[in-house]
């Protein structure tokens, strides 16, 4: 059996990194207290990624998969940290999850663009035709409200930290929610924030580093 790593591992890291890289460059310099800042993935993280893509090159030519594997990982771990200053800059493709008229979840892979409107530099999605119509004859203090309690939350995680299961990001009400760093976790039952809260900080960035190598087992 060939146990040699395939390039086109190698290809989809250079691909991630690339594109992280181009995220990075059209952001500004401002980042919240506690989370990396530009100026330390563009001078320590971006520089480490890069060596650790030539490590993966070495080991696939060489057939070593362990050692190929491990350096995925580590590659995996820091693009996580460029991914989470990116996020600061990078909204979704929505401000809202729910229709800010009828409440309903918004699905952002299958809005017609009769059911958007531009909103202060942001796209905003309805769920039928005669939403954005209502939206229209609200004033702006109404359009500011509605918007608001229905705007899109930016989770770094799309599998629960504590239970390994999938969640459901378009449906994660607020007391399955937890701050970390500057960035929102969402959790898969109401049993898991309390066991995150428990943690030592180490102990949440292993598990936050395990959803992503478990998601990339998953993807193979």
């Amino acid at each position: 059996m060939d146990r040699r790593i395939p390039k086109t591992a190698v290809a989809v890291a250079m691909v991630a990194l690339s594109l992280s890289l181009l995220a990075w460059a059209g952001t500004d310099h401002h980042q919240p207290k506690g989370t990396l800042t530009l100026e330390q993935v563009h001078s320590k993280i971006l520089p480490m990624s890069l060596k650790t893509i030539e490590a993966i090159r070495e080991a696939t030519h060489s057939g070593d998969r362990q050692t190929a594997i491990k350096e995925l990982t580590h590659l995996q771990a820091m693009l996580r940290q460029v991914q989470a200053v990116v996020a600061k800059q990078v909204g979704p493709r929505f401000a809202n999850a729910k229709c800010p008229i009828m409440g309903h979840p918004i699905d952002p892979q299958r809005v017609p663009d009769h059911l958007v409107r531009e909103y202060k530099g942001q796209k905003v999605a309805f769920c039928c035709p005669g939403c954005p119509e209502k939206w229209d004859g609200l004033s702006e203090a109404q359009k500011e409200a509605k918007l608001e309690a229905k705007r899109t939350p930016v989770f770094i995680n799309t599998t629960c930290p504590i239970m390994g299961s999938p969640v459901n990001l378009a449906k994660v009400p607020s007391n399955l929610v937890r701050d970390y760093e500057g960035q929102k976790v969402a959790f898969c039952c109401p049993g898991c924030p309390a066991q995150w809260d428990k943690l030592s900080d180490s102990q949440k960035r292993a598990k936050l580093a395990k959803v992503e190598v478990d998601q990339g087992k998953q993807a193979h």
